[in-house]
């Protein structure tokens, strides 16, 4: 599989400095065509290596909400916060144009399916397929070695990756997250659940699965 990665980061931002770890670790298993980490990767140097691709393919990783960000968002508290923002709807669709695109970020998409959001304008401005949260999530910690790490990295790497293979179907990744986890058992984790302990998990990862894989949606082209 080939596919184009994306980590947005900014040095003194905790947030983005483990996504950009994770992405790195995901890299080091699922090597990309090319790769891009950083404040603000040349839009026009990540169109290129889509271009080079015969299934396009991408992976991004960032802060998100309406845009995609290495730093945080408006926070109405501080008003005079300066945002920097790397991609706009329009400046993604140019980038990821045909792609199947799997941003790990923040809200991205909403919860309600008919509601405007950065993933469904994408779709409809070109990416061929979208996949993203419409809530808060973080990225699993890659330095540490309890089951609950290894189990929630294992979990993500499968879902972007089975993914970014072709898979639109959101009740099938969640299959393969499940088996991730568990190496090898393949029934699904009910992650809308208000029994969050699933009992053959750790209990603190099953919130983890609630919040994170639980928020996951596939944007495709609408009639």
């Amino acid at each position: 599989m080939s596919y184009v990665l994306v980590s947005l980061v900014l040095e003194d931002d905790a947030a983005t400095k483990a996504s950009d770890a994770f992405a790195r670790w995901y890299a080091g298993r699922h090597t990309p065509i090319e790769r891009f980490h950083g404040e603000s990767p040349e839009h026009h140097a990540i169109t290129a290596a889509v271009l080079k691709l015969d299934a396009r393919r991408g992976f991004v990783l960032g802060h998100g909400g309406a845009t995609l960000r290495a730093g945080p968002g408006p926070d109405p508290l501080n008003p005079f916060q300066i945002v920097v923002v790397w991609a706009n709807v329009d400046q993604f669709a140019e980038m990821f144009k045909g792609a199947r695109v799997y941003v790990y970020a923040c809200s991205t998409l909403a919860e309600a399916r008919d509601a405007e959001s950065f993933g469904r304008g994408v779709v409809e401005r070109g990416v061929a397929a979208y996949a993203g949260h419409h809530k808060e999530v973080q990225a699993p910690e890659v330095e540490g070695v309890g089951l609950h790490d290894e189990q929630l990295r294992r979990a993500i790497a499968r879902v972007v990756k089975t993914f970014l293979d072709g898979c639109d179907d959101v009740a099938e990744l969640l299959v393969e997250a499940r088996s991730a986890a568990s190496r090898g058992a393949r029934v699904p984790l009910n992650a809308k659940s208000t029994h969050l302990n699933d009992p053959s998990l750790p209990l603190d990862w099953s919130l983890d699965w609630a919040r994170i894989l639980g928020s996951l949606q596939v944007e495709l082209p609408r009639p």
